[in-house]
């Protein structure tokens, strides 16, 4: 019996064979690429996130966390996620009109690490509830976004990026996790609620820069706050327009480098 190398069983194989295996082979280890859709409100019927109609192109988005959602024009402007979604980023771009992304049932979008951002001028609101698939930015870049619904912030840092002149607002309804938040830009960061239940998230809440105004009756920081980027690079400030909205078992910093201040009602309490 006569030993052969391996090369020779591999030389014998048909060569249509073996380019199929290698085929096989790079399919598999294909990566998923984002791809985007565009809101173009195009139905005759529906304003169904879960309609072809409404995008371009004329399918419905991808729901496996890759998609980059695009809201753009005035035509139906208050989409229906009309089923539990995961994408990888929504963008109202600079020809959107004023969105009020809804959802009749109730359900929720999830978001990965492209985050949110508004580069349109008009008001962007989100009324449905959203769970952050990874750290991410929600960024007012060129007009005021709203979230108006529950936000569950799955363990990841949620950082809100509001340049100088620009708001960014929670109202109605609750953080939760275990991540944080983090405020970066010059603009206004603020909560306005009437009666909501007490935000739960237990990662610390950072203002590197601009204002969190905090403006509601219920707790809105429940656990570390830091107040300034502790190199003295901005104006950091956090205006605490009613009682018991940070947390009694809160520990507030305001750290000696930066021209942050702690101020409540009329009142102010300067950096220590």
């Amino acid at each position: 019996m006569f030993a052969r190398d391996a090369s020779d069983y591999r030389r014998s194989l048909p060569s249509g064979l073996i380019l199929s295996a290698g085929i096989a082979a790079l399919v598999v280890a294909a990566p998923a690429f984002a791809a985007t859709w565009t809101w173009t409100g195009g139905s005759a019927f529906v304003n169904h996130w879960f309609n072809g109609g409404n995008w371009n192109p004329t399918t419905v988005p991808a729901n496996d966390g890759t998609a980059d959602i695009i809201f753009a024009g005035t035509t139906r402007l208050t989409p229906d996620l009309n089923q539990a979604y995961n994408v990888n980023s929504v963008t109202f771009n600079n020809t959107a009109g004023a969105f009020n992304l809804h959802s009749i049932a109730g359900n929720t979008l999830t978001i990965g690490a492209g985050g949110i951002t508004n580069n349109d001028a008009d008001l962007q609101i989100i009324d449905h509830p959203i769970t952050l698939g990874a750290p991410q930015t929600w960024n007012a870049a060129s007009g005021q976004i709203r979230i108006s619904d529950q936000v569950n912030n799955g363990g990841n840092l949620l950082t809100i990026d509001v340049p100088a002149g620009g708001t960014f607002s929670f109202s109605d309804g609750v953080i939760s996790g275990s991540g944080g938040l983090t405020k970066n830009g010059l603009g206004l960061l603020t909560n306005f609620f009437l009666f909501p239940p007490s935000n739960t998230y237990s990662g610390t809440t950072t203002v590197n820069a601009g204002t969190f105004e905090l403006n509601s009756t219920s707790v809105r920081i429940p656990g570390l706050l830091n107040i300034g980027d502790g190199v003295g690079t901005a104006i950091d400030t956090v205006i605490n327009t009613q009682s018991n909205q940070i947390a009694d078992s809160a520990t507030v910093n305001i750290f000696p480098r930066a021209p942050g201040l702690l101020m409540r009602r009329a009142s102010r309490r300067s950096r220590t």
